[in-house]
């Protein structure tokens, strides 16, 4: 989930190639539908009327909400739909264009007429990505990666033992989980704090206190931001695959496509949007 620059609307997009604009009160405004050949892995707003998307289909689109369809296309050279070359994160750079992250670690450029260059980081694959800062951290098989502001990448140590699966950050910190079940807090571009949970992390999120964990099983643990200690768990109903979090409400979509927001403090659902994707929900962002 994305809020505009002016907080009075937020967007969700989905595998199911759609785009949903709501206002304050979670009403539908825009429903885009077919935006992509295939499933929309980021979106991001340009300014208060226009956001952009990425695709599975390795395309992103410039939208505008005078409009039903896309307003610009920018591709890359030689249209070929390669595995590798799925674009999983976008971002506008103002008027010095678009920029995108592939799944192959490729950060992709776009000027402001369209032309296309990449410069080629890695060979391993992208897996999860968050920011912090002007930084953009990311996760590659076992490894953890940050891109700084002058487009620099650097490895950050990590003890995960597998996968690493799924990374989040505060103002002050950035927090992995992986397949090993491990949780970790990292600093000033260091692990200093982890801890082994009973499940392995689903999606998570956090805020300057606490981190929020869907794991398997159906556990919803709230883990202190300093220490790692449990705070407090509850069972969920539902296959999560995105979280955020918002002033005092925790977003979550599911596999269903439908969006449940928690109370951040009773973890008690107090609102629920179905049907709104009729895919998985892949991506819920937030700007407070």
């Amino acid at each position: 989930m994305r809020l505009s620059p002016d907080g009075t609307k937020f967007a969700t997009c989905s595998a199911d190639k759609t785009v949903c604009i709501f206002d304050e009160e979670g009403t539908v405004v825009k429903h885009y539908k077919a935006c992509h050949a295939m499933g929309i892995n980021d979106l991001n707003w340009v300014d208060d009327n226009s956001f952009l998307t990425c695709s599975a289909d390795n395309v992103v689109k410039k939208w505008s909400l005078d409009s039903d369809a896309c307003v610009q296309e920018f591709t890359q050279d030689d249209h070929k739909r390669e595995i590798p070359r799925q674009l999983l994160a976008v971002n506008s750079l103002g008027e010095e264009g678009v920029v995108a992250v592939s799944l192959n670690g490729d950060l992709c450029f776009w000027d402001k007429e369209g032309k296309f260059s990449s410069t080629q980081r890695h060979k391993d694959y992208v897996e999860q990505f968050c920011s912090f800062g002007k930084d953009i951290w990311y996760t590659s098989e076992t490894f953890v990666y940050k891109i700084s502001e002058d487009n620099s990448v650097s490895k950050v140590e990590s003890s995960h033992d597998n996968k690493v699966d799924t990374i989040t950050s505060n103002t002050w910190a950035v927090f992995t989980s992986g397949s090993d079940k491990k949780l970790i807090r990292y600093e000033d571009g260091k692990e200093v704090a982890k801890v082994t949970l009973n499940n392995k992390a689903l999606v998570m999120a956090a805020n300057e206190t606490h981190v929020y964990v869907l794991c398997m099983h159906s556990d919803f643990v709230v883990l202190d931001a300093k220490d790692l200690s449990v705070k407090s768990q509850k069972k969920f109903t539902f296959d999560a695959t995105a979280m955020d979090i918002c002033n005092n409400t925790i977003w979550v979509g599911d596999k269903k496509g439908s969006l449940y927001v928690f109370d951040k403090e009773s973890l008690e659902e107090i609102k629920s949007f179905a049907n709104k994707h009729s895919k998985n929900v892949t991506v819920i962002a937030s700007n407070g």
